[in-house]
């Protein structure tokens, strides 16, 4: 993989912009270098899978949220990288389309399933993915598919609202934000304003609960994703509104002992994603001591096994993209990131309600 410039010395300090950027920029490479070592384009190039354990003949049905890994490929194309096929990467983006329902939702653990978090993260991830690839469009009649099928999907995404998991509702918002600057539909950025307007003013003091309660990673995946709204949203009244509710969380988590707090909130997670803090923290002028907490001490890699690689390798490339101030700390004695891809072992439960949808049953309880 060729490096881009990075800037800064080699010998700069463990937390320093350039560091972090060296430091982002060698998980991205093992990344697609996994990436290339377990897709064999002579088996899945023309269909455009990227779902391993359906390739492998370990499923029945696809998972729609693997082919979001077409986003950091198409990044990756971006910033010169080569040995990736172009081609490649749209067939990914075609086979991704060729997955809708009828209803315009996506599946995850069946053919048949009516998920949000599926819809949202993966709609996103091709919405955006187009952004890097479209001037290399090879095929307009595809293209156009894949429009209407984003088109689908964003207003399925209007009508549906996930109240108990935020990090989906704020991906459900940073969907229709994507889609309202690539479609031609106003529905879409009033759906997103709405959506991220509840996120960030809640009824209750928290922020960014995940089942009614704090969970650490699910939370700076929140964070994240707000800040790619922040970056892309042209209205101000919403960049205050998400920078207000930023500054609250960046204040509420200085007070807390995080070593502890990882791997003990709502949903057990014990992981960072470093994006939010990358663009809230010099912009709000607030967190510099946390964050650098925070990446010298807790996983801001978050590439666990395949499946994570495929859904979140696109969270460092974002951080990359963002990383602009030194921070004082050290990764030297980080054991949470000295560790290997895996791979996953493919799980679902309540398969035979997905069909209706989980987050459905989730708001009437």
């Amino acid at each position: 993989m060729n490096q881009p410039v990075l800037g800064g010395k080699p010998d700069a300090p463990d937390l320093s912009a350039s560091s972090r950027r060296r430091i982002y920029w060698d998980w991205i490479n093992k990344g697609v270098s996994y990436l290339g070592s377990i897709h064999n384009p002579r088996i899945d190039l023309d269909r455009g899978c990227f779902f391993t354990p359906y390739i492998e003949g370990q499923t029945n049905y696809i998972n729609s949220r693997w082919q979001e890994v077409v986003l950091p490929l198409a990044w990756a194309v971006s910033h010169g990288v080569e040995g990736i096929s172009v081609k490649r990467v749209w067939q990914g983006v075609y086979f991704w389309a060729g997955l809708q329902s009828t209803s315009g939702s996506f599946p995850q653990y069946g053919r048949y399933d009516c998920d949000f978090a599926a819809t949202a993260f993966s709609s996103y991830a091709i919405a955006a993915a187009l952004g890097y690839l479209r001037q290399d469009c090879p095929n307009q009649t595809s293209l156009d598919h894949t429009l209407d099928c984003l088109y689908r999907s964003g207003k399925w995404l209007t009508k549906n609202n996930e109240r108990v998991y935020s990090n989906q509702q704020v991906a459900a918002a940073l969907a229709l934000l994507e889609l309202s600057l690539l479609i031609d539909e106003p529905n879409f950025a009033c759906a997103a304003r709405e959506k991220v307007e509840a996120i960030c003013d809640p009824p209750q003091k928290s922020l960014f609960l995940e089942k009614k309660g704090f969970d650490l990673g699910y939370s700076t995946l929140s964070l994240e994703m707000l800040a790619r709204y922040f970056r892309r949203t042209p209205s101000c009244g919403q960049r205050e509104l998400i920078a207000d509710s930023a500054r609250r969380y960046l204040r509420s988590l200085r007070d807390l002992d995080l070593l502890r707090l990882s791997g003990a909130g709502t949903r057990r997670t014990d992981w960072i994603a470093p994006g939010g803090f990358e663009v809230f923290v010099p912009y709000l002028n607030e967190g510099w001591d946390l964050f650098g907490t925070i990446f010298s001490n807790l996983d801001v890699k978050h590439l666990p096994d395949d499946r994570h690689l495929h859904t979140d390798l696109c969270r460092l490339c974002f951080a990359f993209d963002n990383t602009e101030i030194d921070l004082t700390g050290t990764v030297r004695h980080n054991k949470r990131i000295n560790y290997e891809i895996t791979t996953a072992k493919e799980e679902a439960n309540f398969r035979w309600l997905r069909p209706v949808g989980l987050h459905r049953l989730r708001g009437w309880l």
